[in-house]
């Protein structure tokens, strides 16, 4: 399921990442954000099954306004509140413009090294200033639901350590080959579920 260039579209969940820096007190916001759309945060929202050992793919946006770029030096899942996250096993700077809603594998569509990348990523084929980061998430228990709110990037920019957080709502739910190729359901309520996140994430985000 991708997109490419310029079109970004709002997913409803449909059925069909934990940290890889260690955890801290945030340095402080600076030039990079999550992508605002309309005066609101940007906050996709997708939901798919995956079958056991298949990464879950979603994809979130930032902008930068600075006039240099900023060097990306880790990343890591912001959890979705009472619901468990799942384990971030990958993660990518879009590369060539063709990006995702939500997809399972890896990688979905072509991607580059995301630590000690510099943002914006010249030739990705979004609009100016405007970066795409691809993470993969994976869950060790069949039969359950996982989620995630976005992604905290944490970069530095002239010398500075900064952080922002970047929406994208995520769910997924782990099920055995045989269970896929049937279509049986496994995740009791999924929908349900996606739908609890995608609330959650819009009220994170200040979505209104």
């Amino acid at each position: 399921m991708t997109r490419t260039g310029r079109r970004i579209s709002l997913v409803a969940a449909v059925l069909a990442a934990v940290s890889l820096t260690a955890c801290g007190s945030a340095p402080p916001a600076g030039p990079l954000q999550t992508l605002s759309v309309g005066g609101q945060p940007y906050a996709a929202m997708g939901g798919i099954w995956v079958v056991a050992g298949q990464p879950a793919d979603a994809e979130a946006y930032v902008f930068s306004a600075a006039h240099d770029p900023v060097t990306v030096a880790g990343v890591s899942a912001v959890p979705v509140p009472g619901d468990p996250t799942g384990r971030l096993v990958h993660a990518g700077i879009e590369a060539t413009g063709a990006s995702i809603a939500v997809d399972r594998g890896w990688p979905p569509v072509p991607v580059g090294p995301l630590i000690g990348a510099d943002l914006p990523l010249a030739g990705s084929g979004l609009p100016q200033g405007q970066s795409g980061i691809i993470v993969g998430l994976s869950g060790l228990q069949v039969g359950r639901a996982y989620a995630i709110a976005g992604i905290r990037i944490e970069y530095r920019y002239h010398g500075r350590s900064y952080s922002t957080t970047a929406w994208a709502g995520l769910a997924f739910c782990v099920v055995t080959a045989a269970q896929y190729k049937s279509g049986a359901t496994v995740c009791p309520s999924f929908k349900a579920f996606s739908d609890n996140v995608n609330r959650q994430v819009e009220k994170m985000a200040g979505i209104h």
